[in-house]
């Protein structure tokens, strides 16, 4: 994941899990760009280091969790 992650993915991951979503570690935001026009169309939460860890937390439970119904 790169510095300006979205926090929205991370979130996603988490929930799809969990099945509730969770407050991001932090309060800064990045914009959101539209590839069409390259203009700003929103802002989403940034990830913070504490969102990615907890976000690979949760895919591994889900991955393993998932293997054993197999």
């Amino acid at each position: 994941m790169t510095a300006r992650t979205s926090i929205f993915a991370i979130f996603t991951a988490i929930a799809g899990h969990t099945g509730r979503w969770c407050e991001p570690a932090t309060a800064q935001r990045i914009s959101v760009i539209s590839p069409h026009t390259e203009e700003p169309i929103g802002e989403t939460p940034h990830a913070a280091p504490e969102d990615v860890d907890r976000a690979v937390r949760c895919a591994r439970a889900a991955f393993d969790d998932h293997r054993g119904r197999g």
